[in-house]
């Protein structure tokens, strides 16, 4: 696609998941919800007013919708698996986009991970495609997808 005018941040085409799932097939990706969020304490004077802020824990939320499918009806129920919790979720092919302390907001990339925390829901319907939600988070302090024993 071409564009002319100004520029925009449009399609999700060359975006794909990876959850670990075996013989897992990435989803046809429709919309993507980035959230960015962290703790902030307001410090009030004696006169109840705030006279500073202090900040922490900042961390990212993504929601993909999606449609479960696949090149059989066996790889489409693949694409609709929901990983085991805390499992590490690899995001490849997105845009690079900074948010707060996020050099690549989006993409897993080293020192950088998505967790599946849970909260994923698939929605079905008789006469209808089925969809699905897949929440993740990326915090700052968190490196790694080892798990510690």
């Amino acid at each position: 696609m071409a564009m002319l005018g100004k520029g925009y941040i449009f399609s999700l085409d060359g975006a794909a998941l990876a959850t670990g799932l075996s013989g897992y097939v990435s989803p046809n990706l429709k919309s993507a919800k980035i959230r960015h969020v962290g703790e902030i304490e307001r410090v009030k004077g004696q006169n109840a007013i705030t006279k500073g802020l202090l900040s922490g824990d900042e961390f990212l939320e993504l929601n993909w919708d999606f449609i479960p499918e696949g090149t059989t009806i066996a790889n489409a129920k693949l694409s609709a698996g929901l990983p085991t919790l805390l499992s590490v979720v690899t995001i490849t092919g997105c845009p690079v986009i900074n948010i707060g302390s996020f050099s690549d907001a989006l993409n897993s990339a080293v020192g950088s991970i998505w967790i599946y925390e849970g909260g994923g829901e698939l929605t079905g319907e008789s006469e209808s495609k089925w969809t699905a939600t897949f929440p993740l988070r990326k915090y700052l302090g968190i490196t790694s997808g080892s798990a510690i024993t």
